[in-house]
């Protein structure tokens, strides 16, 4: 069952949000303009998931997690949480299945490209019960970054975050005391 199904609902986005303001560059391609972006907010994504995992007076791993969202639409999201005594990090990203009522037809479905894109970040392409899923051992502290620049780098590749036409929510319940916008970087 997947992360998001079998310990919390979707919550609502109200935690903190942050404006992904990274200017057009002329010249770059779009991996160029792409590391520019995961570069640009690597830091506080980073410093959220870190925060949690700091975190070790709540046992409960319901709130032990953090969702980046499109703030436009926030049925887009990767949501990081903490598993198996916190040596697994599982991220899932939407897939669309949670998008309506159970029953229903789903209200979006990853194209090809962004799949090849979830495929290339090393998340598991069954969405038939859940959203896609990627587990990252949690060796070590110094294992967060990678888990904040593969949901970054999810925002931008499969479901197009593009600054600053669109902003991203970031909702971590642990994390409140710490919340703040998340910096850019520069």
């Amino acid at each position: 069952m997947p992360f998001a199904a079998k310990m919390f609902t979707r919550p609502m986005l109200t935690a903190f949000a942050f404006a992904a303001a990274l200017p057009a560059a002329s010249g770059l391609a779009a991996a160029d303009d792409e590391a520019a972006f995961v570069a640009r907010y690597h830091a506080d994504a980073t410093a959220i998931l870190a925060a949690i995992h700091a975190d070790t007076a709540h046992p409960d791993q319901k709130q032990r997690f953090v969702t980046f969202s499109i703030h436009q639409d926030p049925t887009k999201y990767v949501k990081c949480g903490w598993i198996a005594k916190d040596t697994v990090i599982e991220c899932d990203a939407a897939s669309g299945y949670f998008s309506a009522p159970q029953g229903q037809p789903r209200l979006y479905k990853i194209e090809h490209v962004g799949r090849v894109a979830l495929k290339g970040l090393g998340y598991d392409l069954d969405d038939s019960e859940g959203d896609f899923q990627l587990f990252n051992p949690l060796n070590s502290p110094a294992d967060i970054p990678t888990t904040a620049d593969t949901a970054l780098k999810t925002l931008y590749e499969v479901y197009g975050v593009r600054p600053p036409a669109q902003t991203i929510d970031a909702e971590a319940p642990l994390a409140a005391p710490q919340a703040r916008p998340l910096a850019d970087g520069k």
